[in-house]
């Protein structure tokens, strides 16, 4: 739900009828929560795909 991501409910209300899709994907040296937070370069380029595939798949099941 994005609840600790404030400007998720922001745009919920501008847009109520959106889906909105987060994702934790990141860059390997973004230290987004502590210092010594990363991401494997093998695990975030899996996760790159799987995200462009369920996109790609999303697109085409609304055609």
């Amino acid at each position: 739900m994005g609840g600790s991501i404030p400007f998720i409910a922001d745009l919920t209300e501008l847009f109520p009828s959106a889906q909105i899709l987060i994702t934790g994907v990141e860059d390997p040296d973004s230290r987004a929560h502590s210092a010594n937070e990363s991401l494997d370069l093998g695990d975030f380029r899996n996760a790159v795909l799987a995200e462009a595939l369920l996109l790609a798949r999303l697109g085409h099941a609304g055609s």
